[in-house]
């Protein structure tokens, strides 16, 4: 039977201009459907970055990552995770990052962000919404909202 998840050999290092450094290396395992698995550890040794490949958020430099078989970059787009603490870009509207996942799937289309005005209707955001800012923080890239 094909596993749900399986990962072989994944590897993935963070570069600066100080260098590299490793984040995981030649990490392997399977997930049947149906089972749980845990990802525990102190910090920085790899959970999010992890949980980050998995997602597709970040692309393994080394091994793979299948699901149902099919490599990652093949399968289905809707795999997600919510960090231990949520977290805003003050950079980017309250619109903009409701939107962000839309945006990583591109799927920010008419009917998509009017559902979102939907949404943000219903919880009463829409008012706490101003216009992002004109300029990005040093190092962010900007782009349309």
């Amino acid at each position: 039977m094909t596993p749900k998840l399986e990962v072989s050999g994944l590897g993935y290092s963070y570069h600066t201009m100080e260098g590299e450094t490793p984040a995981l290396s030649d990490i392997s395992f399977s997930i049947e459907a149906g089972e749980f698995l845990a990802v525990v550890g102190p910090s920085g040794c790899g959970k999010s970055t992890l949980l980050s490949l998995l997602s597709g958020l970040l692309k393994a430099e080394t091994g793979e990552i299948r699901i149902d078989g099919r490599p990652l970059s093949e399968s289905r787009s809707d795999i997600g995770y919510m960090l231990q603490r949520d977290h805003l870009f003050e950079w980017r509207s309250i619109l903009s990052n409701v939107s962000l996942g839309l945006e990583i799937q591109r799927k920010k289309d008419a009917a998509h962000i009017g559902r979102v005005h939907e949404l943000l209707d219903l919880y009463a955001l829409r008012a706490l919404s101003p216009p992002a800012p004109r300029s990005s923080p040093a190092g962010c890239a900007s782009g349309p909202r």
